[in-house]
């Protein structure tokens, strides 16, 4: 294995995870209910990355091939699902004048909404396929190298989404839940309708 280029990949993929998107933004919010509602979450965002990559080191094997524009139609989808997803939640968390005692959301419904978000844009499968090249020689075989860097990206990904829940979990952080709440909609939202302009420009209307 070159040691030189797995440290750079887990360089490259903690500084990519931990950058807030729309995967954080929900763990955040989902840990304002509690640490068991992320904890699911993450697991329901991991498996969707899972399902990304495996199609991303398929289409690099030359299993198959996949449209872009298919690809850029499921990710104009998913941007208002994102949107939708986001406003739902704000009015919902806006309307609730007593946050203090909000329940937990069912684990079933945390671990949706995890895969669902995380799934929403699947133009990551393009992201995936260029990523994941500049490091494939992390070992002497292809097929090695991408069981590891995914394998690689599965764990540093669960790490740092785990690290961002259990950071709510402070007595401070805990206090303002409600406001974290509130800011993870917005992000969401924000991160929507800015997908949402790159897929239109995408698709010449």
């Amino acid at each position: 294995m070159n040691f030189e280029i797995l440290v750079t990949y887990v360089f490259s993929v903690f500084v990519f995870i931990f950058t807030p998107g729309p995967v954080v933004a929900l763990v955040l919010k989902n840990a304002t209910k509690s640490f068991k509602n992320a904890f699911i979450t993450i697991i329901g965002t991991n498996l969707a990355s899972l399902i990304l990559i495996l199609i991303a080191s398929s289409i690099i094997l030359g299993l198959f091939k996949i449209s872009e524009n298919l690809l850029t139609w499921l990710s104009f989808f998913g941007a208002i699902f994102i949107i939708y997803f986001g406003t739902t939640s704000l009015l919902s968390d806006l309307k609730n004048t007593t946050f203090e005692s909000s329940e937990p959301i069912k684990n079933k419904n945390a671990f949706l909404q995890g895969f669902a978000i995380a799934i929403s844009n699947p133009k990551d499968i393009i992201f995936f396929i260029a990523f994941f090249p500049q490091f494939i020689e992390i070992t002497n075989d292809i097929k090695t190298s991408l069981i590891t860097l995914t394998v690689l990206w599965i764990l540093l990904d669960f790490s740092l989404l785990l690290f961002y829940a259990k950071a709510m979990s402070s007595k401070f952080l805990f206090k303002q839940r409600q406001k974290i709440a509130i800011f993870s909609d917005i992000v969401l939202i924000l991160i929507g309708f800015v997908a949402l302009f790159v897929v239109y420009k995408s698709l010449n209307f």
